[in-house]
């Protein structure tokens, strides 16, 4: 993640967070140095994605739902094929999430 910071090496980066996830796919900070740079980059779409896997690994890394807040991301809505203001989705997000299922 430096070399993408100090040096603005972003495809080197990439490519060095990639293989470590190849060698440690269960280390979460592998996931969150990974979105770090795809945000440096400018590619916002596969940052989420990859901050999403590392949430799949530790559900309450408070580091990288830090990162998701920031960037304003919202959870998808419960029933995908109605609209998110729809009354249904509304309300059973917010009972899903009161319930800690969500």
């Amino acid at each position: 993640m430096c070399i993408a910071y100090e040096r603005g090496k972003i495809k080197d980066a990439i490519s060095l967070c990639e293989r470590a996830l190849q060698v440690e796919s269960q280390n979460v900070e592998s996931y969150l140095n990974l979105g770090k740079v795809y945000l440096r980059a400018g590619l916002k779409i596969k940052a989420v994605e990859t901050f999403r896997r590392g949430l799949k690994i530790d559900s309450k890394n408070p580091e990288i739902i830090a990162e998701l807040q920031l960037l304003g991301i919202r959870k998808k809505p419960v029933i995908p094929y109605f609209s998110r203001e729809n009354f249904l989705n509304k309300y059973l997000g917010i009972i899903l999430s009161r319930l800690g299922l969500r």
